[in-house]
């Protein structure tokens, strides 16, 4: 049986209004290094510059508002000036923006399946429902706080 979305895409490779592969195009946009990660900064909650840059460990302030001006041009983040001294800025993921969320947690799920090596300090593969069941036994015994 085919899995959902197969179908879809292989129909894909023969369609003439295509200009671009739609999954290399997005792959080329959100793939760009750092630009997930603010992606998933802002989902948390984080919507200054500075907790941005604080909170992506390992970026720096020019590549940062590099990122954050590519998102802002595919319509992915909003920016937000709010007057007063110093001027405040916030970010915002808009609505399409909020689409790659369950892109992200699809990805996580493939992730945490396939290259668990990569991402677990055991190295064992998880569900979401086991990681989360981790979880919550963590924070049972006060080691993990649920945001």
């Amino acid at each position: 049986m085919l899995q959902e979305g197969e179908n879809f895409l292989k129909s894909l490779d023969g369609y003439e209004n295509l200009r671009a592969c739609t999954i290399a195009t997005g792959f080329k946009i959100l793939g760009k290094r750092w630009t997930i990660e603010i992606v998933r900064q802002i989902f948390l909650g984080d919507a200054k510059f500075n907790e941005l840059l604080k909170n992506t460990m390992g970026i720096n302030p020019r590549m940062l508002s590099l990122r954050l001006k590519e998102l802002e041009h595919h319509g992915l983040v909003e920016r937000k000036v709010i007057g007063g001294t110093p001027v405040n800025i916030t970010y915002s993921l808009t609505g399409p923006g909020r689409e790659i969320i369950p892109v992200m947690y699809s990805m996580s799920k493939f992730t945490m399946k396939n290259f668990p090596k990569e991402v677990f300090n055991d190295g064992k593969s998880r569900t979401p429902e086991q990681l989360t069941n981790e979880l919550v036994r963590a924070s049972s015994r006060g080691r993990y706080s649920f945001p």
